[in-house]
């Protein structure tokens, strides 16, 4: 099970510290969350909804942090209601792959995206399994979203396990990210029910031990 922590925070000095806490955890992949204030109630890095809002004052500098942790994959987490107006912004800052929602894509779109980037499809906890039957062959990997988004440190919620084995079942070879709630309990559920790729944010970083916290979560 790879085990991806998660930036989940607003400005470039809590984007740098954690990606010094992942180089001390030697973790091969981060993942950075956006989001609009619309399609989840939080704002993030100014994921608005169309290009003329996007404030990229910041953009240059979250670049350089992410250049100087060059050994780190990053992955962009586009909790927005028009992805693909900010899609090309995240890839210029060196993302190697990006999850888009599948309630606010089309396949068409997925494909076009799909020709420049990795791409994930993420399901919210109300959405079905099959929806991501119309995008399985337009996307790397699927991502079930155990919580509901955009706020760090929510529980996991239990029918997703029953979502992530539906989709094993289906799709014996795709990659199944579970984002939200996890924990070592969490984990061993969801790795029985299928999953081989899990997000961590507040069990990590709001440990006094995070090197100790992310070690217990690989062991499961």
């Amino acid at each position: 099970m790879e085990i991806i922590p998660v930036i989940n925070c607003n400005d470039l000095r809590c984007v740098e510290e954690r990606m010094n806490i992942i180089r001390s955890l030697n973790a091969p992949w981060a993942q950075i969350d956006v989001a609009d204030g619309i399609f989840a109630p939080v704002k993030m890095w100014n994921g608005k909804a169309s290009p003329q809002e996007v404030d990229k004052s910041w953009a240059g500098n979250l670049k350089k942090i992410f250049s100087s942790f060059s050994e780190i994959n990053i992955e962009a987490h586009l909790m927005v209601m028009r992805p693909f107006d900010i899609l090309d912004d995240w890839i210029s800052l060196g993302v190697k792959r990006i999850i888009i929602h599948a309630e606010t894509a089309t396949p068409e779109e997925a494909r076009k995206a799909k020709e420049k980037i990795q791409l994930g499809i993420a399901l919210l906890p109300e959405t079905f399994a099959d929806t991501f039957d119309i995008f399985s062959n337009v996307s790397n990997f699927v991502q079930v979203l155990a919580v509901h988004q955009g706020f760090s440190g929510q529980t996991f919620e239990e029918p997703m396990v029953e979502k992530i084995k539906i989709l094993r079942k289906k799709y014996k070879n795709i990659d199944i990210e579970v984002d939200g709630g996890v924990t070592p309990f969490v984990l061993d559920e969801i790795k029985r029910a299928g999953a081989n790729i899990a997000t961590a944010g507040s069990f990590i970083f709001d440990s006094k031990n995070p090197l100790q916290s992310y070690k217990e979560l690989c062991k499961v």
